[in-house]
């Protein structure tokens, strides 16, 4: 029969949990609110809006649990420290493990579910987020050539002036061609999307032709036409690649480890990312939520008469470091033995100089 302490205990770190995960979901909407109204004017249903706002909240999730476990250990013990039901429970016979049990157990499993979240869930919402756009870019050619950040087109050169997603006027779209190494250029006084289909008024062509004239001189061919009328898609294929360079972060654990077994002789040091580099990050984001919750634990739990800020301080600046060997284990990604490093050391290392204030509290001593 579970203890009625443990279901307090755990009770109140779950609600200190979920509210600050939900305090980040909140803040990330925020953060990406200027993508989803950009993609808002491209969709073409509420539905489509809502599915993508909702792929946006596992993005953050892998960093917001470990952060939430630790503010809702560190309050929870801080408010049985300051309280004194921890020293009500402790003087019942009962050891500091014994009281941390059930939140060290809670913290285990958001690291397995948090692993979940980055393995699998988070990868599969990259994937649709950008099938989501790359569905409406593809109806929607005029947007390509507003934002030249989806346009998959090396050295094309795009001036135009817009009225909104529908229409825009006075468009320029130069364009190299690899195969004789000339450029093409396209004008358009006005280009119109209606019901997929793309019609343009006062359209112009000068493209080169290739001929047997001496090198010094280029046959050149001029076509204008009053109306065209073509469908969407055909100018976006036309316009972008739809084979997409994926990274490893959008494939989930087991495409990732078929990819290890069938790619590891091509891997170029400072290159390719290193697909070991990648499940040690998985790996370190899901172990981080168990650590952050020792480190509240520990840190968050004050005995002394004279309460202070120090083991706060130290929680925060512990966070931290292993936040920061994230990020940094991110930049080395191309390299296999340094990012290695940068997620596996810094959290062994976190919990050791834990332990060391487990052991003074466990004493009595502060």
């Amino acid at each position: 029969m579970i203890p009625l302490f443990w279901k307090y205990l755990s009770k109140s770190y779950i609600k200190f949990f979920l509210l600050a995960v939900f305090g980040f979901i909140t803040i990330l909407l925020v953060m990406r609110l200027k993508e989803i109204a950009r993609f808002t004017a491209l969709a073409s249903n509420p539905w489509s809006v809502i599915s993508f706002t909702a792929y946006q909240i596992p993005h953050i999730l892998p960093i917001a649990i470990p952060i939430s476990s630790l503010i809702a250990a560190i309050i929870l013990f801080q408010n049985l420290s300051k309280t004194h039901q921890l020293t009500a429970l402790r003087t019942g016979g009962l050891s500091l493990f014994q009281i941390s049990y059930p939140i060290l157990v809670l913290g285990f499993l958001l690291s397995v579910g948090n692993f979940f979240i980055t393995s699998e869930i988070a990868p599969l919402c990259r994937t649709k987020s950008k099938e989501f756009v790359t569905h409406a870019t593809t109806l929607n050619p005029l947007v390509l050539l507003q934002r030249k950040d989806l346009l998959r087109i090396k050295n094309a050169y795009v001036d135009l002036h817009y009225k909104n997603s529908s229409y825009v006027k006075d468009l320029f779209f130069i364009v190299p061609n690899k195969v004789n190494k000339r450029l093409h250029c396209y004008h358009a006084r006005s280009l119109t999307l209606q019901d997929h289909q793309l019609e343009g008024k006062n359209l112009s062509l000068i493209a080169y032709l290739e001929g047997s004239q001496e090198e010094d001189f280029d046959t050149l061919i001029v076509e204008n036409q009053d109306i065209m009328a073509t469908d969407a898609n055909a100018i976006s294929t036309f316009m972008k690649s739809f084979h997409w360079n994926l990274s490893l972060n959008f494939l989930p654990l087991k495409l990732l480890l078929a990819k290890h077994s069938l790619d590891s002789s091509k891997i170029i040091p400072g290159k390719t990312e290193s697909i070991p580099s990648e499940i040690a990050r998985r790996c370190s984001f899901a172990f981080s939520v168990f650590s952050f919750t020792f480190i509240g634990i520990v840190l968050g739990t004050d005995i002394s008469r004279y309460p202070s800020k120090k083991k706060i301080m130290i929680a925060i600046f512990l966070a931290l470091i292993i936040l920061i060997s994230l990020v940094i284990g991110k930049a080395l990604k191309y390299y296999t033995l340094p990012s290695l490093i940068s997620y596996l050391l810094p959290q062994p290392l976190a919990l050791i100089g834990t332990a060391y204030y487990w052991k003074k509290i466990t004493r009595g001593i502060e």
